[in-house]
C-alpha cells in the first residue's frame, strides 16, 4: 500500500511541475498563439469565400503536411472551420462525411484522410471535426 502512495505522489508532483511550466510557457508565448490564430480565421475566411468546402478541406490536409507543433495544429484548425464557414457547399463533401454521432466512424474516416495525404501529425485526424461540425449543421439549414 505505501508503494502505491509513493507511485501517486511522484505522479501528483509530476503533474504540477508539469502544469506549472505549461502555465510558465502560456505566459511567456499567448500574445504570439493568441495572433497566429486570429490570423489563420482572417486567412480561412478569405480564402472561404472565393472556395468550395471541399476545396477548404484539401487546403487544410496541404497545410497540415507541414505542420508538426500542437500551435500551428490549432491554427489550422481554425483556419478550417473560418474556412468551411465562408465557403460554397458542393453536397459530396458532406456526403462522405460521417456524421459526428458516428464517433468510430468519423475516427475512422479522418485518419485514413490523414493517412491517405501522407500527413504525419497526430493533431490532423483531430482537427477533422470541423468537417463533421459544418456537415451536420448544414443539414440543418438556416
Amino acid at each position: 500500500m505505501k508503494f502505491f502512495k509513493v507511485i501517486f505522489g511522484a505522479l501528483a508532483l509530476l503533474f504540477v511541475i508539469w502544469l506549472g511550466f505549461g502555465m510558465i510557457w502560456w505566459q511567456s508565448n499567448h500574445d504570439e498563439v493568441l495572433q497566429a490564430v486570429d490570423q489563420a480565421m482572417l486567412e480561412g475566411e478569405t480564402i472561404g469565400k472565393d472556395s468550395s468546402d471541399a476545396e477548404c478541406l484539401q487546403t487544410y490536409l496541404d497545410i497540415m503536411r507541414d505542420c508538426r507543433e500542437m500551435t500551428c495544429s490549432i491554427q489550422n484548425q481554425v483556419f478550417l472551420k473560418a474556412c468551411l464557414e465562408h465557403s460554397r457547399a458542393t453536397g459530396t463533401l458532406c456526403a462522405q462525411t460521417p456524421s459526428q454521432s458516428e464517433l468510430i466512424q468519423l475516427a475512422k474516416w479522418a485518419s485514413k484522410l490523414c493517412l491517405d495525404s501522407n500527413i504525419q501529425n497526430s493533431h490532423c485526424a483531430a482537427g477533422l471535426q470541423e468537417v463533421a461540425i459544418y456537415c451536420s449543421a448544414s443539414t440543418l439549414g438556416p
